[in-house]
């Protein structure tokens, strides 16, 4: 994890998955309480660019939200 990790909030990842859907992609997260462990899910899929989806499974939000947002800006900077 990044060394600024303890200074972000869940608010400020928040913020940053909303612009998924102002790029026109999809973004979901998932509560699963049915699940023993990792019981987050946070996914974002695009319509038009030829990539799977980026999936996270974390214990916490912040982890799953930074691991997919992590790899959403390196997807988009490629693509």
């Amino acid at each position: 994890m990044s060394k600024y990790f303890n200074e972000i909030s869940i608010e400020e990842l928040i913020d940053c998955f909303e612009r998924v859907k102002d790029n026109g992609d999809v973004g979901f997260i998932k509560f699963d309480g049915a699940r023993m462990t990792n019981h987050y899910t946070v996914c974002i899929t695009t319509p038009t660019l030829q990539w799977d989806m980026i999936r996270a499974d974390e214990s916490t939000l912040k982890v799953a939200l930074i691991k997919v947002l992590a790899k959403y800006v390196e997807v988009k900077a490629t693509a």
